[in-house]
């Protein structure tokens, strides 16, 4: 019994230990891909529709998540910085419309926007917490979470849409002239994070540092 009892101790404790991984495009050089710099977890862009516009089915399509450098004049996500990753990522609103309807149904009724979104996939364990480290000028991000059934268990709006719901934790310095950079970020009572969307809510937000927290 006693041996019995120290292994569901043991066992216990691992459960509850947590793996904490951070993700900083500072870190790599220009034109990485880091699609899968943390074990059992695919960074990837999505975009739909495919080009050209005028794709009448939702059919996203994915790419690596490479590191860029930030532009000439452009707001970094990290203050000092100089990349970011993949460029910019929009109309998040629209994607989580996507995400939700069953595949194949026509374009117009997911959405008339064209999108661009990270898309994070956490296919070995699930997280429970998750953050981002974003720069914007008009549109702040938006940030929409899925179970392993695609449930949408968490759901986070910009102000932009005012009213809707917002799970999520915001940090935000800057101004309107210069541009903002927010952290966002979300922790979940268990670890249920399967699929995460991110990006603006219409307009483009730029993404640095990730970090998360997996059981």
């Amino acid at each position: 019994m006693r041996i019995l009892f120290v292994c569901l101790m043991l066992g216990a404790a691992a459960a509850a230990h947590a793996v904490d991984y951070t993700l900083d495009p500072n870190s790599f050089a220009p034109g990485t891909n880091v699609s899968r710099r943390i074990p059992g977890v695919v960074l990837a862009v999505e975009t739909v529709p495919p080009a050209p516009y005028s794709a009448s089915v939702y059919a996203p399509t994915f790419a690596p998540l490479i590191v860029n450098t930030c532009a000439a004049g452009e707001l970094c996500p990290k203050a000092g910085g100089k990349r970011k990753f993949g460029n910019a990522f929009e109309e998040g609103e629209a994607a989580n419309e996507c995400l939700l309807e069953p595949a194949g149904f026509t374009y117009p009724a997911c959405s008339a926007a064209y999108t661009t979104v990270l898309r994070v996939l956490f296919y070995t364990r699930m997280a429970n917490t998750i953050s981002f480290e974003t720069s914007w000028l008009s549109d702040d991000p938006v940030l929409f979470v899925y179970d392993s059934a695609g449930f949408a268990v968490a759901e986070c709006h910009t102000h932009v849409v005012g009213g809707l719901r917002d799970d999520c934790v915001r940090t935000t310095v800057g101004d309107a002239y210069s541009g903002y950079r927010t952290w966002i970020s979300l922790t979940r009572p268990t670890a249920d994070i399967y699929t995460v969307i991110v990006a603006g809510s219409f307009a483009g937000v730029r993404i640095g540092r990730m970090k998360f927290s997996i059981p």
